[in-house]
């Protein structure tokens, strides 16, 4: 991150793949975060246009070694967003070289769609237990699905339910208390605090919380990514005594 991300911003910004988890902004949150080094490896033309890019985090996970990640912290993003294939062709052999610089272990690329040049590269395709959630609109009754959210606002509404928009650090801080029991209920790991100080914190990052308050008691939030006209749901938590509030 030391590099200018002047320039990556604004070619993840107007890229029609381009994503909240392909901003440097992103990856300075982590950095400061978990101490992961974080790599930004872009492609460009004579002229110094950015064609493409890749982030990769090096994580260390006790046991069992050192990778390369892209995209970390979460399922269904991964590997370069580039104009053209040799771009991203480029792009991955860089990454493999990288990799044994900084002698990872594994390069582990998330969901991507480029499957015949990777397993060229000699890459593995693995099946998690991750997966993406895609719903075809066409195939939902708005009519219903809009009746059963008038009854869930109604009822909400019945017992005094508000929602707003966090509006300091320790209304993140009341949130983050909240997912991290919930996390450890079903065995999950958190996120920890200062992940969430650093996104209070960061410049130049569309993130908004928003908090569910019957009186003076919060009983679940929400934290959204926003970019460009995409909205990211990242995480929710909710007291389990209130799931029949609405």
């Amino acid at each position: 991150l030391e590099q200018d991300t002047v320039g990556w911003e604004t070619y993840v910004t107007s890229h029609s793949k381009g994503t909240f988890y392909h901003l440097p902004q992103w990856y300075e949150v982590l950095r400061r975060s978990y101490n992961h080094h974080i790599f930004l490896l872009v492609s460009e033309d004579h002229q110094g246009s950015i064609q493409g890019c890749m982030p990769l985090v090096q994580i260390s996970f006790p046991l069992l070694g050192s990778k390369l990640i892209s995209l970390p912290y979460q399922a269904g993003i991964g590997g370069p967003i580039a104009d053209a294939d040799a771009s991203a062709e480029m792009l991955v052999e860089t990454a493999i070289n990288l990799g044994l610089d900084v002698k990872a272990d594994f390069i582990e690329i998330r969901n991507c769609t480029l499957d015949t040049l990777l397993k060229d590269k000699g890459f593995e395709k693995q099946t998690t237990g991750a997966f993406d959630s895609t719903v075809d609109l066409s195939d939902i009754e708005l009519r219903k699905l809009r009746k059963n959210h008038i009854r869930d606002i109604k009822s909400a509404r019945n017992w005094g339910i508000k929602v707003k928009g966090a509006e300091d650090l320790d209304n993140w801080r009341i949130f983050y208390e909240m997912f991290e029991r919930q996390q450890r209920a079903f065995a999950m790991p958190g996120f920890g605090w200062k992940f969430f100080r650093e996104l209070h914190r960061i410049d130049r990052l569309n993130v908004t919380m928003e908090l569910a308050w019957m009186g003076n008691k919060c009983l679940g939030g929400t934290l959204l990514f926003a970019q460009g006209h995409i909205l990211f749901h990242k995480i929710s938590a909710l007291e389990p005594r209130y799931l029949s509030h609405g």
